[in-house]
């Protein structure tokens, strides 16, 4: 008995110790852990509003499976809201597999005054891929933005 009670002491320890170095599950875990699969399945955009759009919105070509939602300068919308990164907030932009593969191209609109950046073309997106922009502050001599990549 004595060898038993030992033994069950033993066991509750460790498992005590392995529930308490455990982190708790995220929606994101929770939904890799049903999937069994861990493989990023979107990218993300995320872009300095620099000159304070209200009304930010993303406009893209490149692959035949980007659609863009009605004329313009309805592009699509930061659907993730913004995102504080380093003291600078940005408006983000979850990008799904339509975006995904080569000659990929962007700009951001201002949908209320149809202001623009200038184009972010030429790119290369994949799942995981996190590309961070921010828009300058003054149109340019052609009425555009610009559009600087953040490393």
């Amino acid at each position: 008995m004595k060898k038993f009670f030992k033994f069950a002491v033993v066991a509750l320890a460790a498992a005590a110790v392995v529930v308490a170095c455990q982190k708790p599950a995220t929606n994101n875990d929770q939904q890799q852990i049903e999937s069994g699969d861990d493989t990023p399945t979107t990218a993300n955009l995320f872009v300095v509003n620099t000159p304070g759009w209200d009304a930010p919105a993303m406009w893209a070509w490149g692959n035949d499976a980007i659609k863009m939602p009605g004329e313009w300068p309805n592009g699509i919308d930061p659907e993730a809201g913004t995102t504080l990164i380093g003291g600078k907030e940005y408006v983000h932009f979850v990008l799904g597999k339509e975006f995904f593969g080569d000659g990929i191209g962007f700009l951001i609109v201002n949908k209320t005054d149809k202001v623009q950046t200038v184009d972010a073309a030429g790119l290369t997106i994949k799942a995981g891929d996190n590309l961070y922009y921010e828009i300058g502050a003054e149109a340019g001599a052609d009425s555009k933005f610009p559009l600087t990549k953040v490393e």
